[in-house]
């Protein structure tokens, strides 16, 4: 129910050549944290040269210094500007790399991993929503940075307000990643957070990741059904005819319905 996009480190061969394997909805190439300045430039050599399939970002740390203005087109124009941009603090910072893309495509996965960009979020958004397809949420730098315990109910606010100032500007929101790769528990309430606030998608690190991503029960198979003779019932309906309607014993407005439809279009494409 939460598209998986999977971070690879784009420095190490192997594990590029191992990603067509991953059974994830999306792959997102590496050219920050994970990858050191002086394994940059090879690294770039090896995405320029990667056949892509349309699932494929990358992310790059426009706010290093690390690549020329050259390099960074060609990272942009090769991924289509599905790109992955960290460590924006403001509009300024945006203002800054803006003019690399078309802003017509709306392709880009901006990260929020400091208090100031969190508290400029709503400003930044407004200024370039029409750049931006989603929104993730950086935790670990972002508490590390305010000194604060890296859990779940310490996160939980601020990724409801990131998830309702998304929303309001017509942006996706993918959560953060889980660095504990022995605690599936937190990586399933983390998630299933997630899922039940209204994320699209969840940030994975390792291939275990994604197979407990799949076996999490975001619904109960009686929720499936009943939800699935709401969709049966309306998916063929122009979405300007649907009015409320009464479906064994329960109201059904026009917002819940086209959430439903759209719900069940995402499960059929898989």
């Amino acid at each position: 129910m939460l598209d998986s996009y999977f971070f690879i480190p784009a420095d190490k061969p192997k594990f590029i050549e191992k990603a067509s394997t991953l059974k994830v909805d999306y792959l997102v190439y590496d050219l920050e944290d994970a990858v050191p300045n002086t394994n940059k430039l090879v690294a770039y050599e090896q995405l320029i040269e990667l056949k892509l399939t349309g699932n494929e970002y990358v992310r790059i740390p426009f706010l290093d210094n690390i690549f020329s203005s050259g390099q960074l087109k060609n990272l942009i124009n090769h991924f289509n500007e599905r790109i992955v941009i960290p460590k924006i603090s403001s509009t300024a910072d945006f203002e800054t790399i803006k003019h690399y893309f078309a802003g017509n495509k709306r392709n880009i996965i901006l990260l929020i991993e400091n208090s100031k960009a969190l508290i400029n979020l709503k400003n930044i958004l407004e200024a370039y929503h029409p750049y931006i397809q989603a929104v993730g949420f950086g935790t670990h730098d972002f508490t590390s940075e305010i000194g604060m315990i890296h859990s779940l109910k310490n996160l939980e606010q601020f990724k409801r307000e990131i998830i309702v100032t998304a929303h309001a500007f017509g942006i996706s929101y993918i959560d953060s990643v889980d660095l504990n790769l022995n605690d599936s528990q937190t990586f399933i309430e983390e998630s299933l957070f997630a899922y039940q606030n209204g994320a699209i998608g969840k940030f994975l690190i390792h291939p275990n990741q994604v197979q407990f991503l799949k076996k999490i029960p975001f619904i109960t198979e009686d929720e499936f059904n009943k939800l699935k003779t709401v969709y049966e019932k309306f998916k063929f309906i122009d979405p300007n005819k649907i009015e409320v309607y009464r479906i064994d014993g329960e109201v059904y407005e026009k917002p819940h319905i086209n959430r439903i439809i759209k719900l069940f279009n995402k499960l059929n494409k898989k």
